[in-house]
């Protein structure tokens, strides 16, 4: 079959390409449907982070408060101040939040909602540990335990 089609000013005509029907292809259609059918709903901003936050993320960097406890104190020993694992993924909204101004995109909501949900971790984490906040300024968390003091 072949169509008629402008392209500038030249009418050329184009042919419509068809791709033959086989059982092969019949049955890779079937599979491509059906994998349709299988996969989740498309998850919300909230949900995404989530699952980032609870899986590959937390198993890659370990646990928000010992990761945030170390960040912490590299920008401490770098530039005098005296953040605590806090205030990092408060930091870390703000950065996405000016980004997002730059340029919205899903992404970076998917970012501040997780790192809402980090800053909530490091809350109910820190509830579970012997350490004070006020403790935590000056020490570092690993695997779980105040363990290391900073000179």
């Amino acid at each position: 079959m072949s169509v008629n089609t402008p392209v500038g000013d030249f009418q050329g005509e184009v042919m419509n390409p068809t791709i033959p029907s086989s059982p092969k292809s019949d049955l890779s259609q079937k599979a491509l449907e059906s994998s349709r059918e299988d996969l989740p709903k498309a998850e919300n901003i909230l949900e995404e982070a989530n699952r980032i936050v609870g899986g590959a993320r937390n198993k890659d960097y370990g646990s928000p408060l010992a990761n945030f406890t170390q960040t912490a104190a590299l920008i401490n020993a770098a530039f005098g101040t005296s953040f605590i694992a806090e205030d990092i993924p408060i930091l870390m909204i703000l950065l996405k939040v000016s980004r997002h101004r730059n340029k919205r995109k899903r992404d970076n909501l998917v970012d501040i909602a997780g790192y809402a949900r980090t800053a909530e971790m490091v809350a109910d984490e820190r509830d579970g540990h012997e350490c004070s906040k006020e403790a935590h300024v000056k020490r570092l968390v690993y695997s779980g335990g105040c363990s290391l003091e900073l000179k």
